[in-house]
């Protein structure tokens, strides 16, 4: 079983939108540390995909994933208004 880079590379991007919808289930609860090791981590995939040349849907999922981080950081922006 052989997975693509290509493939890899845009799981990775659309981990960042699985992290988005934990980050908001863990708001609900108040949970600052969770939502902040998922901006983390999200920062971290974000920052490795910017470093490639990417081009066609890799170039997509990329901004997506600039989108999620952005999104990340509003929700733990507003979780810390609410501590």
């Amino acid at each position: 079983f052989k997975v693509k880079a290509d493939e890899q590379l845009g799981a990775l991007s659309d981990l960042t939108g699985e992290l988005v919808r934990a980050a908001t289930l863990e708001a609900t609860k108040g949970n600052f540390s969770s939502i902040k090791k998922y901006r983390n981590a999200t920062e971290e995939l974000f920052g490795v995909l910017l470093q490639m040349d990417l081009r066609g849907i890799l170039r997509q999922k990329r901004d997506d994933a600039r989108r999620n981080l952005k999104r990340l950081e509003d929700i733990l922006y507003d979780v810390s208004l609410k501590k």
